[in-house]
């Protein structure tokens, strides 16, 4: 795993050289991960493609956070915006609000029912669009950058589908996982704090905290729902994502 310091790019990193059951590790160069790329100016966009000729860039935002903060074209990538979640979300799709704060902030959401959701029903089906893509594109050697806005949640699910078909141990999933945390911990603080100051109620105060920052019990409610629902991960990827056992095989053989 290695963080790409791009001026722009935005908790950004390449999956390759995570470990795996089989004794080999994740390819560099085509799984990269990753937060929005509204900041990405011409000379950054220019540095990502001559480390890593993405040829792929998946957007897993809802059209209101694409259509506010637009992502930067980058050359030689073709764009798709394939959404996981259908609508706005507080406090996981971090779309600038027209409420009232207080309004918003009665509003927040429990984040590993997110979690849980992601994996069944609809949402599933729009999972399973994108890791295809993903799939297809690790097979013939394209590089594929996905993200979401801070490439915390959504992008994490995506991670944690996409190590698991390659036999990533769970150590190394989560501590891929973590990572965001160390870019992500200042503003959850910062947040903490004026959430404390002005409504003098520590137990949002934390709940706020708690939507800017990785936790593993949040990656635990979707492996527990895919248990329920399918009974194993790779039952998920088979039944639920659509994804045959020979797919996974060429992927899997490709990619490490």
């Amino acid at each position: 795993m290695q963080n790409i310091q791009i001026k722009g790019l935005r908790n950004t990193r390449d999956l390759g050289g995570l470990p795996t059951e089989r004794g080999v590790v994740v390819r560099s160069g085509l799984l990269l991960r990753g937060g929005h790329l509204h900041d990405v100016d011409e000379r950054s966009a220019a540095k990502l493609q001559s480390a890593y000729q993405v040829r792929h860039i998946i957007d897993l935002r809802t059209d209101i956070e694409r259509d506010e903060k637009p992502d930067a074209p980058i050359p030689g990538a073709r764009y798709y915006h394939l959404p996981i979640l259908e609508a706005a979300t507080v406090g996981i799709t971090h779309e600038q609000a027209s409420d009232d704060r207080a309004s918003l902030l009665a509003r927040l959401p429990d984040i590993r029912e997110l979690y849980a959701s992601m994996v069944v029903g609809d949402a599933a089906e729009r999972l399973s669009s994108v890791v295809r893509l993903i799939v297809e594109a690790g097979t013939c050697n394209e590089p594929v950058l996905f993200h979401c806005t801070e490439g915390k949640d959504r992008t994490g699910l995506v991670s944690l589908v996409l190590l698991s078909m390659l036999d990533v141990p769970m150590e190394a999933i989560l501590e891929d996982y973590l990572f965001t945390n160390g870019y992500t911990r200042s503003r959850a603080r910062k947040y903490y704090w004026i959430v404390l100051l002005l409504k003098r109620d520590r137990a949002l105060a934390r709940k706020i905290r708690g939507l800017f920052l990785a936790d593993k019990t949040y990656l635990d409610a979707a492996l527990e729902a895919i248990g329920r629902n399918y009974g194993s991960m790779r039952a998920f990827v088979t039944e639920g994502l659509h994804i045959t056992e020979q797919e996974q095989r060429a992927f899997s053989e490709n990619m490490t």
